[in-house]
């Protein structure tokens, strides 16, 4: 139990096997929320999990803004860019492993929104984008999450963020499936969306029972109940979501799932398409489960 890390548990939980019997190696994968405010408790239970990977979903910019990096003094912060890993931080002496900083939010995935406004929309985009980099406000965020996400159903973001984020998908997996940096945490904000997307592409991957995965999405609703006010409270002055994005329902999981299903008949293509082989989700499985 972390003293303020919310969400903080193994991903899919202890002890649970995929389809054909196999069991997923314990202590190897965990999932959470931010690790902003942890504590020194917090850190002597990294140390004794030994956690030598932290892979954070909010990116290099929320990274950069963020004035407290709480993690530095253990873990080097640094991207991958055309699969070569980049040190983009100080590394402290006391450094035990790497902090990789991923954006879910492509580049892609921003533009696939300004093409569903029309012109007027556009330009009021440029307008209000150096706006946002000056004073560090979500004005456009709030335009876009107005118009268009909050139309959506949460299942439909996630699935967005996975058409259009698919090579950032890919380098995640390859840094998973290296022995060296495991065991490893991965976590976003809440560790809710990001994090519940690809832990259950890792866990379908490792041909685990649906019920398992939408179960284990699931339980973020229970982790983070007690800080749910807060949670909506957050998500609509900061981007004016609705309330739907302060959940984790098994539809929401269950239907993205499906729809993954529908249009590239199964998760292992998905991730082939994303250009994840098949050789390398062997590797993640030869990696994650017990042979």
């Amino acid at each position: 139990q972390m003293e303020a890390i919310l969400n903080f548990r193994q991903a899919g939980g202890v002890g649970i096997t995929n389809r054909s019997g196999q069991r997923l190696k314990d202590g190897l994968l965990y999932r959470s929320a931010r690790p902003d405010n942890i504590t020194s408790r917090d850190k002597s239970m990294f140390q004794q999990l030994g956690i030598k990977t932290v892979i954070d979903l909010r990116g290099k910019s929320k990274y950069a803004r963020n004035r407290q990096k709480p993690l530095q003094d253990m873990y080097t912060p640094c991207i991958v860019k055309e699969r070569v890993v980049k040190e983009i931080g100080p590394t402290s002496e006391r450094s035990i492993g790497q902090l990789y900083l991923f954006n879910m939010y492509t580049l892609q995935y921003v533009w696939s929104l300004v093409m569903k406004v029309n012109l007027l929309i556009r330009w009021l985009s440029v307008i209000l984008y150096p706006i946002d980099l000056l004073l560090g406000t979500s004005y456009l965020a709030k335009l876009y999450v107005y118009l268009i996400v909050n139309k959506q159903t949460l299942s439909q973001h996630y699935i967005d963020l996975l058409e259009y984020g698919k090579f950032v998908v890919a380098d995640i997996l390859r840094v998973i499936i290296n022995p060296m940096n495991l065991p490893l945490l991965i976590h976003c904000a809440h560790g809710k969306d990001r994090t519940g997307m690809i832990t259950a592409l890792i866990l379908s991957c490792l041909d685990v029972e649906e019920e398992i995965i939408i179960n284990d999405y699931a339980k973020s609703q229970e982790e983070l109940n007690q800080v749910r006010d807060d949670l909506i409270q957050q998500l609509s002055s900061e981007f004016g979501v609705s309330i739907e994005f302060s959940l984790a329902k098994p539809e929401t999981m269950r239907d993205m799932l499906n729809q993954l299903q529908m249009r590239y008949g199964s998760v292992s293509k998905y991730l082939v398409s994303a250009g994840f082989t098949l050789e390398e989700q062997k590797k993640l499985k030869n990696t994650l489960l017990e042979s």
